[in-house]
């Protein structure tokens, strides 16, 4: 059985304070390429696709530590496994469509931290309109 925690209001603040914002780039130099997108890929390739990780604090894990074992995990995913996820897209005019040029430019990493407890944030299960 699921654990229910209150729901947060959608307008009560949350207490965010952002510690640092940066574009993380793959560890290794990858070759430079266009990644063709398929015609699914077209149709929806305009939305945005965030993620949000919420951790209790942890003495024995300081937010720091983790920030850069996190930072690290995905600048080696970038260069191994996603290097297209580092890339932007740009106009094919020759194809006349959308392709995902793997340029290394890099994701975006933001670290964050609140004042309120997992509990106070409520049900990380479902989408909750405050965390936008």
């Amino acid at each position: 059985m699921l654990e229910s925690f209150p729901s947060i209001d959608p307008h009560k603040d949350l207490k965010v304070e952002v510690q640092n914002a940066s574009m993380v780039v793959p560890l290794d130099v990858t070759e430079r390429r266009s990644m063709f997108l398929s015609n699914i890929d077209q149709s929806v390739s305009n939305i945005y696709c965030g993620g949000i990780l919420f951790f209790s604090s942890n003495p024995n894990f300081p937010p720091d530590l983790i920030t850069k074992k996190l930072e690290c995990g995905l600048k080696r995913l970038l260069a191994e496994h996603y290097d297209f996820l580092a890339g932007r897209l740009k106009w094919d005019s020759k194809q006349g469509r959308f392709e995902i040029d793997c340029n290394l430019a890099g994701a975006g990493f933001i670290t964050a931290s609140s004042k309120l407890s997992l509990e106070e944030v409520g049900d990380l299960q479902c989408p909750d309109p405050a965390f936008e």
